[in-house]
């Protein structure tokens, strides 16, 4: 289970909601304030739930104070980014698409935490692993019974261990 409840964000599963307005999506971006030890789990969640599961091709980490992390989905790119200063732009995603672009911002933390909190402690009662569960885009959370294919990543991280 992620550390992050930007998974769980009310604002996200509305726009998950909306993603047929921008047709078949082609770049989904995300920004957070802070560093990428900080915070890039956040921006990396933040990606992630609008988009299936699997399908990953490849991540790729700039590694720099400004970091960058492109993602490779399913023939899409995604992009998280931080900034030690970005606080005007904190978790704002954008979801570009053939048909159209969408925003949202997250702003209902306490809705976000509720959630997660609820999903941490179905977990404990149910002994599910928490690959398993998933956030659904009205905003529930349902057990998925099939997993993903195994897919090769290609993993390059620049700078990261120096």
């Amino acid at each position: 289970m992620s550390s992050s409840c930007m998974r769980y964000a009310r604002e996200f599963a509305d726009l998950r909601k909306r993603m047929p307005e921008v047709g078949e999506p082609r770049v989904i971006t995300v920004l957070m304030a802070k560093s990428r030890e900080r915070y890039g789990i956040h921006a990396l969640e933040s990606v992630y739930s609008m988009l299936p599961a699997g399908g990953y091709e490849w991540v790729t980490n700039t590694g720099n104070e400004n970091a960058a992390v492109h993602l490779r989905h399913a023939g899409r790119g995604c992009g998280a980014r931080t900034m030690a200063d970005l606080y005007a732009a904190f978790g704002v995603v954008q979801v570009a698409g053939v048909k159209g672009l969408l925003q949202a911002r997250f702003t209902d933390t306490f809705s976000a935490f509720k959630s997660q909190l609820a999903e941490f402690v179905t977990y404990l009662r149910t002994g599910a692993p928490a690959s398993l569960i998933s956030a659904r885009a009205d905003g529930h959370h349902h057990r998925r019974d099939r997993k993903p294919k195994p897919r090769r990543a290609r993993v390059q991280l620049k700078g990261v261990l120096s």
